[in-house]
């Protein structure tokens, strides 16, 4: 077996910052794979010059407002969005995949040759996910080499001893991305 990654996820703690920057970070991995990615700020909380950044940058077109479905294969949206969201309910009446942000990660992270061999843990909740993951973390890096990355950090872990790789990540889905780029 391959390396270990550990991964715990936010929970339902502020999801208007939490989750916008993880669709940021997940919306510029589909847009750097090639695909056709528009972002909705369905919060209504993302400075304008941020979109205008996203355009720009990663050529993710940005909208303030609901778009009309037709224009998209597929949704990625935030688990905590009101089901009565106008896009949300109007993929749902067409029978149009719709994704969570932790999905759409999982499906990215799947396709990673970078990842290959390697074992995907995800934590969530709302509590202990950093206690939990930290005591899997140690248990498991006995055996094998793990990267765990929880509101503490990034940390290597080997024989149960951890090491700090990074510090400052965020804990939404999306944030394993960056994270991915920064492990040991």
């Amino acid at each position: 077996m391959g390396p270990v990654l550990l991964w715990a996820c936010c929970g339902r703690s502020s999801p208007c910052s939490t989750l916008l920057t993880a669709a940021f970070q997940s919306q510029k991995k589909l847009a750097a794979l090639g695909n056709d990615v528009s972002g909705v700020d369905v919060y209504g909380t993302v400075d304008q010059a941020l979109l205008g950044e996203l355009e720009e940058k990663y050529g993710i077109r940005c909208s303030k407002v609901p778009l009309p479905i037709s224009e998209f294969d597929f949704l990625v949206v935030p688990v905590h969005l009101n089901p009565a969201y106008s896009m949300l309910a109007e993929a749902r009446a067409e029978g149009k995949a719709v994704l969570s942000h932790h999905e759409a990660v999982g499906k990215i992270l799947q396709d990673s040759l970078e990842l290959s061999g390697t074992r995907i843990i995800e934590v969530t909740g709302v509590k202990a996910k950093t206690s939990t993951a930290s005591l899997l973390a140690d248990m498991l890096s006995r055996r094998f080499k793990v990267v765990l990355h929880t509101s503490r950090g990034l940390e290597a872990w080997e024989k149960g001893s951890p090491s700090l790789v990074h510090r400052g990540l965020s804990i939404t889905p999306g944030s394993i991305l960056t994270a991915i780029e920064k492990k040991p």
